[in-house]
């Protein structure tokens, strides 16, 4: 059973193989390739003579892909070719998968709806309906892009066979006016061996370390954690880090910002840090993960945090309202409250230990086992209704 896969997430060309920072690379297609002989990915692909960091293989001998990046440069010929390559591809598949709302998939959704071809939609977030997001992005009428791309998204729930959503949050603010298959499985994918023991918090002095891991763009709000530090410091809570890992465009302003409120001291900026042991041992020696997103899916350093036995504090973003205690969510761009609930815990080694061993439990229904079995089942409950090979 050969599909067509469309997903808006940047692609690596280089030496003749394509590679990719994100989690779908050769891994993630085995999962996918025990239901589907075939694959073809459309999806943004830019030529590099240099690998960004922490790149890994996507490129497998029965895995393809396709250059979306026209639509994206506005290119009106470029756009033409590239739907005849789309509707080309389609007729020669049995089915799509969309990861939606992007316009690869709304490229991809045509073709399909025209050669009357299954397909199922994956949900990951919410970023582009999110008004928010797009404001912090300073694009403009961000709620009229929201509106369009909410509309785009719902469209192509309604006239598919089903929905995989990361988050339960996602499944009921965007399921269809009519009944389709869906089933909430979050796309993480870490070992079983990944999730580690709870740990005790003691009562002797040391540095309290925070921990923030993401993009250093404006939806992730960092500017707001920086905040919260400043009034940490302003009530006498001098013991304090936060370790910014990530790279991203608001790198200086951010820097610049630290300075201004006088807690440069306080903030390490390390940069992008390739999942692996660097990271996780970064993990394992702080005392707190702080998420400040104005809007996340499953935000999966949430969940990584969790599996190291973690405790976490969140802004009220889907998936975090899920698996974390209300005690540990704050309104989104609240840094007062932010600061408020991170000084109850710096000074609580109890509560840490109680919400790490809470973050552990919790973390059993991730395991990479469980959740490859979901996925795969789900797909080939699809491929025998449709029926593939």
């Amino acid at each position: 059973m050969k599909t067509i896969f469309a997903i808006s997430s940047k692609y690596y060309m280089n030496r003749g193989e394509v590679w990719t920072t994100t989690s779908y690379n050769n891994d993630m297609w085995r999962e996918y390739l025990q239901n589907f002989s075939e694959i073809h990915v459309l999806a943004p692909i830019i030529e590099v003579d240099q690998l960004p960091k922490g790149c890994k293989l996507a490129t497998m001998s029965n895995v393809k892909f396709v250059d979306s990046s026209a639509l994206h440069k506005k290119e009106l010929s470029g756009i033409t070719r590239l739907f005849r390559t789309v509707k080309k591809i389609v007729r020669s598949v049995d089915c799509g998968i969309l990861h939606s709302p992007c316009f690869e998939a709304e490229l991809a959704y045509r073709a399909l709806k025209k050669y009357k071809k299954p397909y199922i939609v994956e949900n990951r977030g919410e970023q582009s309906m999110h008004a928010g997001f797009l404001k912090a992005k300073h694009l403009p009428f961000p709620k009229t892009i929201a509106s369009v791309f909410k509309k785009m998204h719902l469209n192509h729930l309604e006239k598919s066979y089903g929905c995989i959503y990361v988050s339960e949050t996602l499944r009921e603010r965007y399921y269809p006016k009519n009944t389709i298959q869906s089933a909430v499985i979050s796309d993480l994918r870490l070992p079983d061996h990944f999730i580690k023991e709870a740990r005790e918090w003691g009562t002797s002095p040391h540095v309290f370390k925070i921990i923030n891991v993401g993009n250093l763009s404006p939806y992730k709000d960092q500017a707001t954690l920086l905040r919260a530090i400043k009034v940490l410091k302003e009530k006498g809570i001098n013991n304090i880090e936060l370790h910014l890992v990530g790279k991203g465009p608001l790198r200086e302003e951010l820097q610049r910002q630290a300075e201004q409120m006088n807690i440069r001291d306080n903030v390490i900026f390390h940069g992008f840090v390739p999942w692996g042991e660097e990271l996780f041992s970064l993990y394992d020696k702080s005392d707190l993960f702080v998420l400040s997103s104005l809007t996340e899916g499953m935000p999966r350093v949430v969940l990584e945090s969790l599996a190291r036995g973690l405790p976490v504090v969140s802004t009220e973003v889907s998936g975090s309202i899920e698996v974390l205690p209300e005690q540990c969510i704050v309104p989104v761009g609240d840094y007062k409250e932010l600061a408020n609930t991170i000084s109850k815990l710096v000074n609580s080694p109890d509560t840490l230990t109680k919400l790490s061993e809470e973050g552990i439990k919790m973390m059993q229904s991730f395991t990479e086992t469980r959740l490859l079995k979901r996925k795969v089942k789900f797909f080939s409950e699809f491929r025998e209704l449709v029926g593939g090979n």
